[in-house]
C-alpha cells in the first residue's frame, strides 16, 4: 500500500530535494531498461518454451514502471508547485467599467405603459395631403381615380 508523506523545506531548495527524489525511478529505469530486450530474445529463441517466464518478467517489469511512473508523477506536481510558488505575480486585473449613469430626461417610471405606451399623431403626412387635396379639389380622391 502507498501512502503519502509530506514534510517542509525552504522553497529554493526544492529543486535539489526533487534531484534527490527522481534517483529512484532512475534506478528502477535503469535496472529494467534491458529487460524488454531479454524478453524479446526469449521469446524468438525458445518458440515459447519460456512463455511463462515471459509473463512473469512482463508483469514485473510492468509493475517497475508502475512505480517509477508514480514517483516520477509526484517529482513532477512537486516542481508544478515550485514554478508556480516562485512566478512573478500577475498584475491585478483592469477595473470593471461601471455602466454610464442614466441620460438626462425621461426615468423608466416616467415611460408610459399599456394603452398609453403608444402614442399617434393627429395628422399624419398622407392625412395631410388627402387634406390638401380635397381642399383644392373640393372632394376626396378614392382608389379608383388614377390620379391618386
Amino acid at each position: 500500500m502507498n501512502v503519502r508523506l509530506s514534510y517542509s523545506t525552504e522553497l529554493d531548495e526544492v529543486p535539489s530535494k526533487v534531484a534527490e527524489m527522481l534517483q529512484k525511478p532512475d534506478r528502477l529505469l535503469s535496472k529494467n531498461g534491458n529487460k524488454l530486450d531479454l524478453i524479446v530474445d526469449l521469446l524468438h529463441e525458445s518458440n515459447g518454451k519460456y512463455t511463462a517466464t515471459v509473463v512473469d518478467m512482463l508483469d514485473e517489469l510492468r509493475l517497475a514502471l508502475s512505480q517509477a511512473d508514480q514517483e516520477l508523477m509526484e517529482c513532477q506536481q512537486i516542481l508544478e508547485g515550485y514554478v508556480k510558488a516562485t512566478a512573478p505575480p500577475e498584475p491585478a486585473p483592469a477595473p470593471i467599467p461601471q455602466p454610464a449613469p442614466p441620460a438626462q430626461g425621461k426615468r423608466l417610471k416616467d415611460i408610459p405603459r399599456g394603452k398609453d405606451a403608444v402614442t399617434y399623431p393627429d395628422s399624419t403626412p398622407l392625412d395631410e395631403m388627402i387634406a390638401a387635396a380635397a381642399m383644392a379639389t373640393g372632394e376626396l380622391p378614392t382608389l379608383e381615380d388614377e390620379d391618386v
